[in-house]
């Protein structure tokens, strides 16, 4: 089997490196000179084939490939200190007092959270949780200003001392009220266009929305949008009654389309996938209830379908 040679300390030096984006600061949190850290930087470019960080006007910016590593080892990292220092198997959730705050968008809050409160019901009766909404460009500011202690949505690039770890990934699909086309018959982009569009815009314009819109834009289209929605849990009302289409995550479409009077069909472009995920703060990260929680609602994303 080929493992490859790379260990926890280098993993954690590249999290340190690829958040702070300054070799002078993440010495200073790794204990090491600046020379010592550079060495180990230059290291971390050979073992993974990229440059990881590079120079530009206002300092050094980590590549995509660097940020994509730097989720990932935090991952890897997140497991190992699991497995070493298993703290949340001492925690007694069925005695705990006191509330948390999570924040959460719409489709996860329809996914996710109602399962989370019935397993917290039973097995930690003393927890009040206090939920709230958020787009996808909040949770992050939030997390920064301790205003929640989880956030769950899509994954967009960590700053500061974020965590993530991914729940679940999805594709889009297009969701609408049956009859307003064949079965089976297939959803060209010149049809799609004809279509009036709902638009999901909790602030920010949703991801798949987003994706769209990019996608039209490089092919010189655009889509005609009659209604600007801030929610998710809004669109089955929207879509009943009308003619128009929402382009939404394909969980979302199969929970709605339980319901004889929708359909969905595949959009016609390829906006690519979305990731579902859950961040957290570095303030949080070692807590106890935290790491209890965190794995409870990892093991619960299981079941989404």
């Amino acid at each position: 089997m080929d493992v490859p040679r790379v260990d926890a300390w280098s993993l954690h030096c590249l999290t340190v490196l690829i958040n702070e984006r300054n070799v002078t600061r993440a010495g200073a949190l790794l204990e090491l000179s600046q020379p010592a850290t550079s060495a180990v930087l230059a290291k971390l470019r050979l073992v993974f084939g990229d440059p990881l960080l590079v120079k530009s006007s206002s300092g050094m910016v980590p590549t995509p490939r660097a940020l994509e590593l730097a989720i990932q080892a935090e991952q890897v990292l997140d497991g190992m200190r699991r497995m070493t220092q298993p703290t949340e198997l001492g925690f007694d959730a069925s005695s705990f007092k006191g509330s948390i705050t999570i924040a959460a968008t719409d489709i996860v809050r329809l996914l996710i959270i109602p399962k989370l409160i019935k397993v917290l019901e039973t097995e930690a009766p003393g927890l009040t949780v206090k939920l709230s909404n958020a787009d996808r460009t909040r949770i992050h500011e939030r997390l920064e200003r301790a205003e929640i202690d989880l956030g769950l949505g899509p994954q967009e690039v960590s700053s500061g001392r974020l965590h993530f770890r991914e729940l679940w990934t999805d594709k889009a699909a297009c969701l609408m009220r049956s009859g307003l086309v064949e079965s089976g018959e297939e959803l060209n982009l010149d049809h799609f266009l004809l279509l009036t569009h709902i638009k999901l815009v909790p602030s920010q314009p949703s991801h798949f929305d987003d994706q769209l819109d990019k996608a039209l834009l490089l092919q010189g289209k655009a889509r005609k949008v009659a209604v600007l929605e801030p929610s998710f849990l809004m669109l089955p009302s929207l879509l009943s009654d009308s003619h128009m289409v929402a382009t939404v995550p394909k969980r979302f479409a199969d929970r709605v389309c339980q319901d004889a009077v929708f359909q969905q069909f595949m959009p016609p472009l390829d906006l690519g996938p979305m990731c579902i995920g859950i961040y957290w703060h570095e303030r949080t990260h070692k807590e106890p209830l935290f790491r209890w929680l965190r794995a409870r609602i990892c093991a619960l994303s299981e079941s989404v379908t």
